[in-house]
Formats: C-alpha cells, sequence, structure tokens
C-alpha cells in the first residue's frame, strides 16, 4: 500500500482535480489576506481534498486487495433498529452515504469521509440568495468517524 501511495504522490497532477471554475473565481476575486478570503480559501482546500479522495478510489480500492469477498469488506452498521445496512466501502458517512444523489456516486461518498477526517467534519457553506458565501459550518457525526 505504501508504493501505491508513493505512486499516487509522484504521479500527481494538480489540472486533474479540475476544480470548478466558481471555486476558484470566489477565491481569486478576494484580496489575499482579508478577512473575506477566509472562506473562499477554505472552500477550496475541502474541495480540493474532496476531488483527491475521489481520484484515489477511482484509481482502485485499497481495502479490495485484502481478498475478502465484497459483502464481508464493506462497512455495515445498523443505526436504527433491527437489520443491516451496507455500502460499498468502508469508507463512509451514514449522513452522506446516499451515493444516487452524487455525480461521482461512490467515489463522492468517499470524498465526504475524507473532509470529516481532515476538517472534523464535511464543509458545508450558506450561499444564500445572492449565491455568495454566507457562513460555513462543519458537518460532523462522531459516531461515523
Amino acid at each position: 500500500m505504501l508504493d501505491r501511495t508513493r505512486a499516487f504522490r509522484d504521479d500527481f497532477d494538480p489540472f486533474s482535480l479540475d476544480l470548478p471554475v466558481q471555486v476558484l473565481e470566489r477565491y481569486q476575486c478576494i484580496p489575499a489576506g482579508s478577512w473575506a478570503s477566509k472562506l473562499p480559501f477554505i472552500e477550496l482546500v475541502a474541495v480540493a481534498i474532496h476531488r483527491i479522495a475521489v481520484l484515489i478510489y477511482k484509481q482502485g480500492s485499497f481495502h479490495m486487495e485484502t481478498g475478502l469477498p465484497v459483502e464481508e469488506n464493506r462497512l455495515c452498521f445498523a443505526p436504527t433498529g433491527p437489520g443491516r445496512h451496507y455500502h460499498p466501502t468502508p469508507f463512509c458517512l451514514y449522513a452522506y452515504a446516499d451515493l444516487e444523489q452524487y455525480p461521482e456516486g461512490v467515489a463522492d461518498v468517499t470524498g465526504y469521509w475524507a473532509e470529516n477526517c481532515i476538517f472534523g467534519g464535511v464543509v458545508v457553506f450558506s450561499r444564500g440568495e445572492s449565491g455568495i458565501e454566507g457562513g460555513m459550518c462543519i458537518d460532523s457525526d462522531e459516531f461515523d468517524f
């Protein structure tokens, strides 16, 4: 696994992150070092971390090399009531596990998990009617971490 991590680092192309233009513009349009630049910077970093996790997941799951059957290699939990609920990756937060709603599916689920690990939760922005950041919060579920 260490060899794969080093290979990813050595071959990493920042342009492969395909950061949304709106995210880059929000950061670039604010004077550097100003108080107003803090939220766009946090957004830029959060999106980059999310995209890196998506890229890593798409390269092939590290945990699949264990040779375990797929069913045994999934995260399983029952947040309410009896029964089991399986997810296609152990890198998952319950509140962000509905992979059908994400463009990258399971890969986006791992992106939210990575945000949670680094920021202590998923970074969520309040944009308001103007579309400009009015604030942000960290959406964390300590039981999923």
